[in-house]
């Protein structure tokens, strides 16, 4: 079991969850647990093989988990952060 899995309440009250596209590490946090985003806003930067890959909102909503930290290693599909929706 992965640890970092969205709760029963997240995705019953239909939050989007963001997952790595990519293995690599984090290597920016942006904005907090309770930070507004829009929607296309990179709130989180992957780095991977020195490249920087940005990570977007998929919608505009308030970041209500971050699964993740500065300098931790991700895995492609792992969940990153969960967003509910405005």
């Amino acid at each position: 079991m992965i640890e970092d899995e969205p709760t029963a309440t997240a995705v019953e009250n239909a939050d989007h969850a963001v997952r790595a596209e990519i293995s690599g590490n984090v290597w920016k946090v942006l904005v907090a647990e309770g930070a507004t985003v829009a929607a296309g806003e990179t709130f989180l930067v992957l780095e991977a093989m020195k490249m920087e890959f940005a990570v977007i909102a998929p919608v505009s909503g308030i970041v209500r988990t971050l699964q993740c930290r500065s300098g931790r290693p991700v895995d492609a599909g792992a969940l990153l952060a969960t967003i509910a929706p405005l």
